[in-house]
């Protein structure tokens, strides 16, 4: 899960025991999402999307950032990863492979996000 105010990725085993660390140096992970092989998150603090192999920790950006508070609620499919972006009232998107990191808009309209 995402340390608190360490600024890193860390995994647990189930079972118990000590955490190992997926990424550090990190701008205030948000929130996390896994497939089968990755871990991905978002950094608050500067917007941008990381994806990392669960068993060979090597954090890969797959998302430039925008700026503070312009990388939010993270969701992957097969093929991309979908963030919101609060600060722009949009969801965006990026493909998980990291071959295009500038995000697009994925959203014809813009959202508005709660609270």
């Amino acid at each position: 899960g995402v340390a608190a105010n360490t600024g890193s990725i860390q995994k647990i085993p189930l079972g118990g025991g000590n955490p190992t660390p997926i990424a550090t140096n990190q701008a205030s992970p948000l929130d996390v999402a896994v497939d089968a092989n990755n871990v991905y998150w978002t950094n608050r603090a500067d917007g941008t999307v990381w994806k990392s192999s669960k068993t060979s920790p090597n954090p890969i950006k797959i998302a430039n950032g925008a700026g503070a508070n312009r990388a939010s609620n993270l969701r992957i499919d097969a093929t991309f990863a979908y963030f919101t972006d609060p600060s722009g009232n949009a969801v965006q998107r990026v493909p998980l492979d990291a071959s295009q990191p500038n995000p697009v808009n994925s959203c014809a309209r813009r959202m508005r996000m709660p609270g």
